[in-house]
């Protein structure tokens, strides 16, 4: 009887154990996938990055050029101004002498 206990524990510590590195192969696989899909994600997280800084890029153009065609109509502006104005004083100097 006493072998037959004995048997018993060394079957199930057998198979505790051969669980165990069973268990523990599998979580190793899964880390090891976990690190591929960790690579190739931070992969795609610099691709993504490097678009940013494009994007970046053009728009930094985009900024710039909308300074200079600020600057532009401002100086478009002033010269329509002057030329209205210009035009103005004409116009009332043709309405008095219509006037007149």
């Amino acid at each position: 009887m006493e072998a037959q206990v004995w048997t018993v524990i060394g079957l199930l510590a057998a198979t505790l154990i051969g669980s165990l590195v069973y268990l523990g192969g599998r979580i190793e696989g899964q880390g090891t996938r976990i690190d591929a899909l960790a690579t190739r994600m931070d992969a795609r997280f610099d691709r993504i990055d490097e678009r940013f800084d494009r994007v970046d890029e053009r728009f930094d153009r985009v900024e710039a050029r909308s300074d200079i065609l600020a600057i532009r109509i401002d100086a478009l502006s002033a010269q329509l101004g002057d030329r209205i104005y210009e035009l103005a004083s004409k116009l009332e100097d043709h309405l008095r002498w219509h006037a007149s």
